[in-house]
């Protein structure tokens, strides 16, 4: 209910005002009734917690069967996109996962995390250090093969026709371990240098 709409009025006749000058007081008492509810409405609500709800963010794996495309723009941080898993081996302790960190051609990943801590990490060779078994092998979006691990490996659910063009993703291969995962298959952070965008001048 609009309690302004009904007490402008009494407050323009108390004042004495007629004609013109009671209509623009009548105006110009409801603008300011009205910017004092809105001040008032706004100071009622929660203050959002610092870090919580912020866009653009997203450092948790994403499984989705249609999930949105990613853009990184600048340097971000993110967990990806889980597109394709398979283990192997005589024991089935190999695992193979496919993150997909954006949809278009990446400068690179800087900084691998590995639950929560930062890892000495070869990009060349995808070797990671304190990780005999693991290795994270990372495609910018701009190549033209299929990874051979991956086709190696799948028992032909993952083949050479399928190269990823135009994706920038991981390749994660790793040996499961009690002692090295004892919490299960670790969780991957990435600080990717996104799209290759360049000032024309």
């Amino acid at each position: 209910m609009r309690l302004h709409g009904f007490v402008v009025p009494v407050i323009v006749g108390a004042l004495g005002l007629t004609g013109a000058a009671a209509t623009f007081a009548t105006i110009a008492i409801t603008a300011a009734a009205g910017i004092g509810l809105a001040y008032a409405a706004k100071a009622l609500l929660p203050k959002p917690q610092s870090g919580a709800g912020q866009s653009g963010l997203r450092v948790g794996l994403q499984v989705a069967t249609d999930a949105p495309r990613d853009v990184i723009l600048g340097e971000a941080a993110t967990g990806g996109q889980l597109v394709y898993w398979h283990t192997y081996g005589p024991s089935n302790d190999w695992l193979q996962m496919v993150i997909a960190l954006a949809s278009h051609p990446i400068e690179g990943v800087t900084e691998l995390w590995i639950n929560g801590e930062k890892v000495t990490w070869n990009s060349s060779t995808g070797a990671v250090d304190g990780f005999p078994d693991l290795t994270v092998k990372v495609y910018d979006g701009t190549q033209t093969t299929a990874d051979a691990g991956l086709v190696s490996n799948s028992g032909g659910r993952w083949t050479s026709s399928e190269v990823g063009a135009g994706v920038a993703y991981a390749v994660v291969t790793a040996k499961y371990s009690q002692a090295t995962y004892p919490r299960g298959i670790p969780q991957f952070i990435f600080r990717v240098r996104g799209a290759k965008l360049y000032d024309p001048r």
